[in-house]
């Protein structure tokens, strides 16, 4: 079976497409920079399975992120959002 590691230039153009959405959402850009920072630490160095695709991936690292943010801040109702949808 192959792997990928993932490095920086693979999750930049995900990241950063994912940076604006949570801005265009109204997340504070400083939160979306924690969130994005986050998932690129929690992302950097992993092997993807074949037939992974780098999206996906990120997806899952950006809904534990959110959590963690949201858990951060007390604020359960979006935790539960966030599960709720997965």
């Amino acid at each position: 079976m192959l792997t990928q590691v993932l490095e920086s230039s693979d999750l930049a153009p995900v990241l950063e497409k994912m940076h604006a959405q949570l801005v265009t959402k109204n997340v504070a850009s400083e939160i979306a920079d924690d969130i994005i920072a986050s998932v690129r630490s929690s992302l950097e160095g992993q092997r993807l399975a074949s037939f992974t695709r780098v999206k996906t991936a990120v997806v899952g690292a950006l809904k534990e992120a959110v959590s963690k943010q949201a858990s951060k801040r007390g604020s359960q109702a979006v935790e539960k959002r966030i599960t709720r949808r997965e």
